[in-house]
C-alpha cells in the first residue's frame, strides 16, 4: 500500500518521509482537512502498515477507514471488509466482510472483486458457489487483476463453476504470468499438451492481443 502525496499548507509530503511520527502528523493534518485519500492512508498506518508496526491501533484504523469510505473511497471500503474478515478492531463478521467488498466492487475495485470470488469459492459467510466465484474472478480478471486471472484459469482447467475448457485455462493462466511473472510456465506447458497445434497458436495470439488492448495487468497477494 502506498502513501499518496499531499499538499499541507506549503509543504509537500512524500512517501519517503523518514520519520514515522512526522508521517503520522502529516497524514492527520491532511485527513482532518477532508482529504479522503489521507484518511485511508492514516487508517492503513494505524493498521500497522507503512512501516508503522509499533503504532498499531485498530480502533483508529476503523475510524479513519469508515470516514474515507463514507467519502466514496473504494480501497477504504475494501480494507474495512478485510478488517471484518480478520476480526481486527471489530468482531469477526463474514457478512459485513462481504458487504464491504461488494460496496468496493460496485465502485470498481478489482481487488474486492477478487476477494468476493474467494469468499464464494471457499464458502466464507456464504454457501459455496463456484459459478458465482467464477463470475467475480472474471470481473476482476477483465480489469487486469492477475491473481483473479490465475484462479479463473484454474477453474477452467478443472471444470469448477465453468465448463472445462483448456483453451480458456491456458489463456487466463498465461495472462496471469505477465506482470509480474508468478511462475506458471509449468502449468501452461501441461495445458498446452492438451491442445492441438492450431488451438495453441490461436490462444497464444489471443493472449498477445489482450495484453495490447486491455488494462495493464497487476498483481495482488
Amino acid at each position: 500500500m502506498k502513501l499518496a502525496n499531499y499538499i499541507v499548507g506549503s509543504v509537500l509530503i512524500f512517501t519517503a518521509i523518514p520519520c514515522i511520527s512526522q508521517r503520522e502528523e502529516a497524514l492527520k493534518i491532511a485527513a482532518e482537512k477532508g482529504d479522503a485519500a489521507a484518511m485511508y492512508d492514516l487508517g492503513v498506518y494505524y493498521e500497522g502498515e507503512l512501516g508503522s508496526e509499533n503504532h498499531q491501533d485498530y480502533p483508529k484504523t476503523i475510524y479513519w477507514l469508515r470516514r474515507s469510505a463514507d467519502l466514496g473511497t473504494p480501497s477504504a471500503m475494501r480494507e474495512l471488509g478485510v478488517m471484518y474478515g480478520r476480526g481486527n478492531g471489530v468482531q469477526q463478521n463474514f457478512t459485513e466482510e462481504m458487504a464491504w467488498y461488494k460496496k468496493a466492487a460496485n465502485s470498481g475495485d478489482d481487488i474486492a472483486m477478487y476477494y468476493i470470488g474467494h469468499m464464494y469459492r471457499l464458502g466464507n459467510g456464504v454457501s459455496v458457489d463456484l459459478q458465482e466465484a467464477a463470475i467475480w474472478y472474471r470481473k476482476a480478471a477483465e480489469k487486469g487483476q492477475s491473481s483473479a486471472m490465475y484462479m479463473l484459469g484454474k477453474m477452467y482447467d478443472e471444470g469448477l463453476g465453468v465448463s472445462q475448457n483448456f483453451q480458456e485455462a491456458y489463456f487466463w493462466i498465461s495472462l496471469s504470468d505477465v506482470a509480474p511473472p508468478i511462475g506458471t510456465k509449468g502449468e501452461t506447458d501441461r495445458i498446452a499438451h492438451k491442445l492441438t497445434k492450431e488451438k495453441l497458436i490461436e490462444v497464444q495470439e489471443r493472449t498477445k492481443s489482450w495484453v495490447s488492448t486491455h488494462p495493464k495487468i497487476h498483481w495482488t497477494p
